[in-house]
Protein backbone atom coordinates (compact mmCIF):
# COMPACT_ATOMS: atom_id res chain seq x y z
CA UNK A 1 0.00 0.00 0.00
CA UNK A 2 1.15 3.76 -0.88
CA UNK A 3 1.58 6.41 1.07
CA UNK A 4 -1.00 8.27 -1.01
CA UNK A 5 -3.45 5.68 0.08
CA UNK A 6 -2.72 5.90 3.50
CA UNK A 7 -3.19 9.60 3.76
CA UNK A 8 -6.89 9.24 2.21
CA UNK A 9 -7.30 6.87 5.00
CA UNK A 10 -6.12 9.16 7.55
CA UNK A 11 -8.53 11.83 5.75
CA UNK A 12 -11.58 9.35 6.12
CA UNK A 13 -10.48 7.74 9.66
CA UNK A 14 -10.20 12.08 10.75
CA UNK A 15 -13.22 13.10 8.46
CA UNK A 16 -15.30 10.25 10.12
CA UNK A 17 -13.84 11.32 14.16
CA UNK A 18 -14.78 14.77 14.22
CA UNK A 19 -18.47 13.79 12.52
CA UNK A 20 -19.20 11.28 15.40
CA UNK A 21 -17.55 13.82 17.82
CA UNK A 22 -20.34 16.91 16.32
CA UNK A 23 -23.12 13.60 16.38
CA UNK A 24 -21.61 13.41 19.68
CA UNK A 25 -22.39 17.60 21.10
CA UNK A 26 -25.40 18.45 18.77
CA UNK A 27 -27.43 14.58 18.40
CA UNK A 28 -26.53 12.40 20.88
CA UNK A 29 -25.47 14.95 24.35
CA UNK A 30 -22.11 13.47 25.32
CA UNK A 31 -20.13 14.68 28.00
CA UNK A 32 -17.65 17.26 26.79
CA UNK A 33 -14.55 15.14 27.50
CA UNK A 34 -15.89 12.54 24.94
CA UNK A 35 -16.67 15.04 22.46
CA UNK A 36 -13.18 16.56 22.77
CA UNK A 37 -11.38 13.29 22.81
CA UNK A 38 -13.08 12.14 19.45
CA UNK A 39 -12.36 15.86 18.05
CA UNK A 40 -9.18 15.45 18.94
CA UNK A 41 -8.48 12.51 17.27
CA UNK A 42 -10.31 13.66 14.32
CA UNK A 43 -7.86 16.54 14.45
CA UNK A 44 -4.96 14.23 14.71
CA UNK A 45 -5.41 11.84 11.76
CA UNK A 46 -6.14 15.21 9.65
CA UNK A 47 -2.72 16.22 10.77
CA UNK A 48 -0.88 12.93 10.16
CA UNK A 49 -2.34 13.35 6.66
CA UNK A 50 -1.26 16.81 6.12
CA UNK A 51 2.03 15.35 7.07
CA UNK A 52 2.35 12.36 4.93
CA UNK A 53 0.65 15.01 1.33
CA UNK A 54 3.82 17.48 2.81
CA UNK A 55 6.67 13.96 2.62
CA UNK A 56 9.32 14.81 -0.10
CA UNK A 57 8.61 12.94 -3.53
CA UNK A 58 11.70 11.03 -3.07
CA UNK A 59 11.14 9.92 0.42
CA UNK A 60 7.21 8.68 -0.37
CA UNK A 61 9.11 6.86 -3.35
CA UNK A 62 11.52 5.01 -0.77
CA UNK A 63 8.95 3.82 1.62
CA UNK A 64 6.64 2.86 -1.08
CA UNK A 65 9.53 0.67 -2.30
CA UNK A 66 10.11 -0.44 1.14
CA UNK A 67 6.95 -1.84 1.90
CA UNK A 68 6.50 -3.36 -1.53
CA UNK A 69 9.09 -5.87 -0.75
CA UNK A 70 7.96 -9.28 1.59
CA UNK A 71 9.36 -8.91 4.21
CA UNK A 72 8.03 -5.10 4.28
CA UNK A 73 4.56 -6.37 3.92
CA UNK A 74 5.13 -9.00 6.71
CA UNK A 75 6.28 -6.04 9.18
CA UNK A 76 3.47 -4.18 8.51
CA UNK A 77 0.97 -7.25 8.88
CA UNK A 78 2.72 -7.88 12.52
CA UNK A 79 2.77 -4.60 13.68
CA UNK A 80 -0.55 -3.48 12.74
CA UNK A 81 -2.24 -5.62 14.97
CA UNK A 82 -0.39 -4.69 18.22
CA UNK A 83 -0.78 -1.07 17.38
CA UNK A 84 -4.57 -1.59 16.84
CA UNK A 85 -4.52 -3.36 20.54
CA UNK A 86 -2.16 -0.28 21.66
CA UNK A 87 -4.74 1.86 20.68
CA UNK A 88 -7.80 0.59 22.52
CA UNK A 89 -6.34 -0.47 25.35
CA UNK A 90 -4.95 3.48 25.91
CA UNK A 91 -8.27 4.82 24.71
CA UNK A 92 -9.93 2.46 27.14
CA UNK A 93 -7.77 3.46 30.22
CA UNK A 94 -8.67 6.82 29.61
CA UNK A 95 -12.11 6.17 29.50
CA UNK A 96 -13.63 6.92 33.06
Amino acid sequence: MTLRRWMWIFVVIGLAALALAGAGRWLLAWPGAAVGTWAGIGAGYLLGAALLALMPRWWRQHCDEMYAQPAGRRYLRALWPIMVAYSLTLFLSLWR
